[in-house]
């Protein structure tokens, strides 16, 4: 498992939107998306290393902009050969914003 936190400045829905359009271009299916909630999980492709990793991005409101979790697990694996981190960082970096501390 892997997990980031980062700041951004845009409101929670910019935010969620910018965050599924990423996601819709990585190729990772989205399995539930709730606006209302700040919720957005999906998950990646199956690779010769990994049957898939399941991201939980749950964004909320802060100050004059928003702060986005990000989490990434394996599926079905014990280990998944840093797949999880790689997914959380290209993420992040995608979306841009500030790391801060989880």
């Amino acid at each position: 498992m892997a997990s980031k936190k980062v700041r951004i400045e845009s409101t929670r829905d910019g935010a969620l939107t910018k965050i599924k359009s990423i996601v819709e271009k990585k190729g990772w299916t989205i399995r539930d998306f709730k606006p209302a909630e700040g919720l957005l999980v999906a998950k990646t492709k199956p690779s010769i290393l990994s049957w898939g990793e399941d991201i939980v991005i749950r964004v909320k409101a802060s100050g004059e902009g928003s702060t986005v979790e990000i989490e990434s697990t394996p599926s079905a694996q014990v280990i998944d050969w840093g797949r999880s981190a790689g997914n959380v960082a290209s993420l992040a970096s995608e979306i841009g914003g500030v790391e801060v501390t989880l």
